[in-house]
């Protein structure tokens, strides 16, 4: 049976209700949206994608780059830096677990930096068919997540991945925090679209994410 986003897979919803969420939110939230989302066409070079980023990201990611090791991880690396920034566990272990299923299918992606052999931030992204999106992440440090998104984007274009959505934006009205979060995916390069139009455009595949 067709599934018409990564959005509407029972192994989403399953991760939604491990949250306590009712499964099917997000695609009924998706649906109802009037916001936009950002998107990086991953067909481009690397040259273009790079060339395409804000100057000054590409400075913090050299600079990230020469200190910390930036490699594919698994979601318990993910787990340990996100309770450690939080200072709590915030969500059950099972999404954790539903995570590191999804890495195991090839639904997954987790780049995780190491300084001095301790694990330091991640960016997580979840794939589906050509379409990948930038589902979490979490740092100890500053001016890290630029080289394990620029990470993560080598590595979605390697696996034929074709669009990266950087997520949505203007959710909650004109404010200065959807003005900050605009500004920061826009310096990746891309474009706007509205949210609700891609995965019509782009998510769709013929079986179900994880089966």
């Amino acid at each position: 049976m067709a599934m018409s986003s990564f959005w509407d897979t029972d192994t989403l919803h399953a991760y939604e209700a491990a949250c306590g969420d009712e499964p099917g939110i997000r695609s009924r939230l998706l649906a109802a949206s009037d916001w936009q989302t950002r998107v990086v066409d991953l067909s481009l070079s690397e040259v273009e994608m790079w060339l395409g980023m804000r100057k000054s990201y590409r400075s913090l990611i050299r600079a990230a780059e020469k200190r910390y090791l930036i490699a594919d991880g698994g979601a318990l690396a993910c787990r340990q830096i996100h309770v450690e920034v939080a200072k709590c566990e915030t969500r059950p272990s099972e999404t954790w677990a539903t995570m590191q299923v999804w890495i195991d299918q090839g639904n997954g992606l987790a780049m995780v930096a190491v300084d001095g052999g301790k694990a330091k931030g991640f960016v997580y992204c979840t794939i589906y068919g050509a379409w990948s999106y930038y589902f979490s992440s979490a740092c100890l440090e500053r001016n890290m997540t630029h080289a394990l998104l620029w990470a993560a984007m080598r590595a979605l274009k390697r696996q034929g991945v074709r669009w990266f959505e950087l997520g949505w934006m203007d959710r909650n009205g004109d404010t200065l925090k959807d003005y900050g979060i605009a500004h920061f995916k826009r310096g990746f390069g891309g474009f706007d679209m509205p949210a609700k139009e891609a995965p019509a455009l782009w998510g769709a595949q013929e079986e179900p994410c994880g089966e």
